[in-house]
Order: C-alpha cells, then sequence, then structure tokens
C-alpha cells in the first residue's frame, strides 16, 4: 500500500496546493521530521481560507500559522462573520506579507475598507484583491484611489452588496494611469461614472460592469474612452436602450473578443437579429464569443403582442457560421432570450490560476453524433425552457407567451425543468409548438381527459415532428405510453430514472408498441438504472430472446445506462 511518506517532495508540495494552509499545519505539523521540515520551506506556498471554523480556532490559527508563516502566505480568502473582525486586525497586515499576491474578503463593514487598503499599499506583490463590502459609504471616490494607488495590482473587483454610492472622480491624466489589466465593477453605475473608472486604467484586458440608468445618458460620458486592449466585456445593464449600448462599445474603441451582455430593459429591439449582425460585423469585427441575455417581462400589460422588428430569427450564415444559437426560457416572470455558443463550456478553476474546461453535451447528440454541428443542426437548434407551469384556468398566460416567443423564432426543442405536467397540459402546449423534434419532461401526470383534448392527442401525433424523446422520471408505465403517443415519428426515447416500475413489463410495454406498428421508426432505447450490473443484461437478454419482442437488436451497458438498438 502507497504511503504519503513514499512520495517525493515535489508531489507532497502538489498535494498542497489543493488544500487550505491552516488544514496543511493541523494535519502534518507534528508528523515527522520531514514534514515539519517541508511546512517550513521557502518554497511551500500557503492558501489561507476562513469561513465557519469554529471560533476557538482562529487564535491558535492566527498565531501558529498565519504570524508564523507570513512570508509562505501568498492567497488569503476571509468570508466575513461578525467573530472574525478581530482575526482581520490580528493579521497585522504590512510589507513582511511578501510574498501574498491574493486577497479575497466578504461582507467587510465600510469602515473597515480605508484602513485595509492603506495597509494594503505597503505590499510589494499584491496582485489580485476582491472586496464585497457593505454600503456606507457618501461616495467611492477615496476607495477608488486608494484602489488605483496599489502599486502592483493586476486584478480588482469591488463590489456593494446594498445600495448605491456615487463616483465622481477627475478624469485620469497620463501620469495617473494604473496597471490593472482586469477590472469588476460589481455596483451600479452610470456611463459617466463608468468612464471616469476606467479613464485611470488603459491596460484593460477584462471589465465587468453594472450599469443602471440613474439620471443617466450616453451623452454624458465626459469623453471617448480609448480600450485598445480591451478583449472581454461583460455587462449588466438595467433601463439601457439598445441605441445606448451601441454608443457605449463606440465610445470605448475596442477589440473585443468576448462580449457578455444581460438587458433588463423593455426594447425589442435587442431581439433584432439583422441589427445585431450589422453592428458586431461594423464594430466587433473580432468578436469570437458571444453571451446575450434579454428579460422580457411576461405579465407586461403594455406588451406589444406582435412587433415589426421582431419577426426574424437568429438562424442566418451570420450567425450559423459563428455557431450562436438563441434560447428561450419561461419562469413567472419572465421570457428570457438567450444567445450563445452552441457548444458553450463550463470552466471548473483550481486552487491556483489554471484551469481545466469541459464541454456539455445535449441528450439528444447521443442518438445522431454524426450530425453534431452541422448547419442543419444550427438552424434548428432553438430550445424552449419552462421552469414553471400555471393551472389550467391561466394557461393563456403563458400560451400568449409561447405566441410572443414564436414570432421571434421558431421553437424546435423543448424541456420541462423540474415539474411534473399534467398530460392535458402537455397536449396544449404541443398543439402550439408544432415544429418540435425534441421533447425533454421531467415527470408527466397522466389523467381521464376531455374529449377535446384527447382529440388532440389523434390531432399531434398524426402530425408531429418529435423524433426523441426523454423523460426524467417514471412512476407508472402508462405514463411512457402516453408520452409515445404523441408522435409518430418518434425513433429515439431516453428514460433516466425508475420509481417503482418493473423493467421488464417496461420494454415489453415500448417493444410491443415497435412491433404493432404505433411506433415502428423507434430503434433507440436508454434506461438509466443506477443498480444495473452484469447479471441484469443476462436476464433482460433471456427474456427478450423467449418473449421474441425482438429479433436483429444489441444490449449494452455503460456505466448506470443501459442501452437498446434494433433494426
Amino acid at each position: 500500500m502507497m504511503s504519503i511518506e513514499n512520495l517525493s517532495n515535489e508531489l507532497i508540495h502538489e498535494i498542497f496546493d489543493y488544500l487550505d494552509g491552516c488544514e496543511i499545519f493541523f494535519a502534518f505539523s507534528n508528523l515527522n521530521q520531514r514534514f515539519h521540515q517541508l511546512l517550513n520551506s521557502s518554497s511551500l506556498l500557503l492558501k489561507i481560507r476562513f469561513f465557519k471554523k469554529a471560533v476557538e480556532l482562529y487564535n491558535d490559527v492566527c498565531r501558529d500559522v498565519v504570524l508564523s508563516n507570513k512570508q509562505q502566505i501568498y492567497a488569503i480568502k476571509l468570508g466575513m462573520l461578525p467573530h472574525i473582525y478581530p482575526f482581520l486586525s490580528s493579521l497585522m497586515i504590512d510589507s513582511s506579507y511578501s510574498r501574498l499576491e491574493a486577497l479575497n474578503i466578504q461582507q467587510l463593514l465600510p469602515y473597515f475598507v480605508k484602513p485595509l487598503l492603506i495597509k494594503l499599499a505597503t505590499l510589494p506583490r499584491l496582485s489580485l484583491l476582491t472586496i464585497y463590502a457593505w454600503n456606507g459609504f457618501t461616495n467611492l471616490n477615496e476607495i477608488y484611489q486608494l484602489i488605483f494607488a496599489l502599486p502592483m495590482l493586476k486584478c480588482n473587483e469591488f463590489a456593494l452588496i446594498t445600495g448605491n454610492s456615487p463616483v465622481t472622480l477627475p478624469m485620469a491624466e497620463k501620469k495617473q494611469f494604473v496597471t490593472i489589466e482586469h477590472l469588476d465593477i460589481v455596483h451600479s453605475c452610470t456611463f459617466n461614472e463608468i468612464a471616469r473608472i476606467v479613464s485611470y486604467t488603459p491596460h484593460l484586458s477584462h471589465l465587468s460592469i453594472y450599469h443602471d440608468a440613474r439620471n443617466d445618458s450616453i451623452d454624458e460620458m465626459t469623453l471617448p474612452i480609448k480600450l485598445s486592449k480591451l478583449t472581454y466585456l461583460s455587462i449588466y445593464g438595467v433601463l439601457m436602450p439598445f441605441n445606448q449600448f451601441e454608443m457605449f462599445i463606440k465610445n470605448i474603441h475596442c477589440q473585443l473578443k468576448v462580449l457578455d451582455f444581460t438587458a433588463r430593459w423593455q426594447d425589442f429591439t435587442y431581439l433584432n437579429a439583422d441589427r445585431w449582425e450589422r453592428f458586431i460585423s461594423q464594430n466587433l469585427p473580432q468578436l469570437e464569443e458571444f453571451k446575450f441575455k434579454y428579460y422580457e417581462n411576461t405579465i407586461d400589460p403594455n406588451k406589444s403582442s406582435i412587433n415589426p422588428e421582431r419577426q426574424n430569427q437568429f438562424t442566418s450564415p451570420f450567425w450559423i457560421a459563428r455557431k450562436w444559437v438563441l434560447f428561450v426560457q419561461v419562469d413567472s416572470e419572465y421570457i428570457i432570450y438567450s444567445v450563445r455558443p452552441y457548444k458553450y463550456v463550463e470552466r471548473e478553476f483550481s486552487n491556483k490560476i489554471n484551469s481545466f474546461v469541459s464541454s456539455r453535451k445535449r441528450w439528444y447528440e447521443n442518438a445522431e453524433p454524426s450530425i453534431i454541428n452541422s448547419s442543419l443542426q444550427l438552424s434548428k437548434s432553438a430550445k424552449l425552457t419552462l421552469t414553471d407551469l400555471p393551472p389550467y384556468h391561466l394557461y393563456e398566460s403563458l400560451s400568449d407567451g409561447i405566441d410572443s416567443i414564436l414570432i421571434v423564432t421558431q421553437i424546435y426543442h423543448l424541456i420541462i425543468e423540474k415539474v411534473t405536467v399534467r398530460e392535458g397540459m402537455l397536449i396544449l402546449i404541443l398543439s402550439q409548438l408544432t415544429q418540435l423534434v425534441s421533447l425533454k419532461i421531467h415527470s408527466l401526470l397522466t389523467e381521464e381527459l376531455p374529449d377535446q383534448l384527447a382529440k388532440g392527442i389523434l390531432d399531434i401525433s398524426d402530425i408531429s415532428k418529435i423524433t426523441k424523446i426523454c423523460l426524467e422520471e417514471v412512476h407508472d408505465v402508462e405514463e411512457v405510453h402516453s408520452l409515445m403517443s404523441l408522435s409518430y415519428r418518434l425513433n429515439y426515447l431516453q428514460i433516466n430514472s425508475l420509481h417503482d416500475v418493473d423493467i421488464e413489463l417496461l420494454i415489453r410495454e415500448i417493444f410491443m408498441r415497435t412491433n404493432e406498428g404505433c411506433n415502428e421508426d423507434l430503434r433507440f432505447l436508454c434506461i438509466r438504472i443506477p443498480t444495473a450490473d452484469d447479471q441484469l443484461i443476462e436476464k433482460l437478454q433471456e427474456t427478450i430472446d423467449s418473449k421474441r419482442w425482438l429479433i436483429d437488436y444489441t444490449i449494452e451497458r455503460i456505466m448506470d445506462n443501459i442501452y437498446f438498438r434494433w433494426r
């Protein structure tokens, strides 16, 4: 058996890099002489994190780890719970923290901010600073002046947890320029305030801002600001009309590669794909990644049911070539339109600055991997996600929302998340979304339908284009039967969880429907069973063969999933 003591010093250092510095000392400081020397080696750099640790530990931590190893600490992160304030004072931050590069402090009271920033100016290597502070400031001028005075700072995030405070800094002169390259302004700012702040940071490559319209006008921007090195811009815009957004981008003279923009303002121009295309082509020709989110109030009584500017789709060659596609989500308050890369990724960060990236695959791509990213697939990628469903007597509100969406784009994929949808409600929804090719729901409640809705099933099944269905939870075989009845073109069925449902009874129902011609195109079935093993596969195969449910087929288990394919 491998022991940690058999590992090389280099490998132990790599392991320590994933651990909190205090945890390292608690676990290894008294283990043996070798680890004692390792912990006191100048090559070992420590990260310190404090959040919900017991109060009685802080004095020991401060004495035994922090104060005794100042020159080994390169990162500190503090969650400012009330009992940590004495600890913050006891840190005695000064130039003796000679290797401290990153400091992150959450929920800082306002009267701690200024004294802290003054002390931070003595740190020779501090390059990354994050402060989330409760608001109690008359204005933020002095705060930003102190931040800009930090000599080695490259990355800064300053946030106000509540409220607004003005920024009336004078525009920077050349001798006042600072070295910050990454700036996150996580508090409300007008265009004029943003311009004043970034006038000090001409070397910016990454900028995130929260804009609001407190007596704001794009005409009030003091001067156009040249941010020629800016390649990443994130804007959360409240009450920002599209024309103001356009003018702001033009005024900062940037060469963006990534734009992430959220608009919370009733301006339907934001859904004009042609205008976006013209604007990006003329002003952001180097843009590689575009993420956009627009909130439309679903209960706004003044919302126009049809607006000519919205009668277009994000499916022209411009959008297809860049693989930027439209998604829509409806909740109880908003219709949320999003444009983002089709194969978007999630980034998970390691304990240092390095990161790794993992792609997410859509559930229906398991059936047809060969067409992933094809032009046809991209042109029919618009997805609608419903996170809340009204009762029957209020369905008209959802119906109006769907009609509004269909003015902007046709919908080809539907997901109903986290809620059980009644069979009749699903029929009403599908009767509006006639171009669907895939359907994914959390669970289905079968019910006795009135004649009109029962007839709707036959009408839908005749015209339905749905070829792929995913059911997250199955509580009764009848639920699967009802879903399969909604489309004769079904060729792929996926079931992610069985609750007290016999799998043999389930597959018998599915295969019998296929053999009887009800779903004769069905050729691919995936059922997730966490307890599946080779014995279950053998038993299912024996049953299928003896009952002759299928002839030319394969059955395969991959992790928790059982895959059936047949001709």
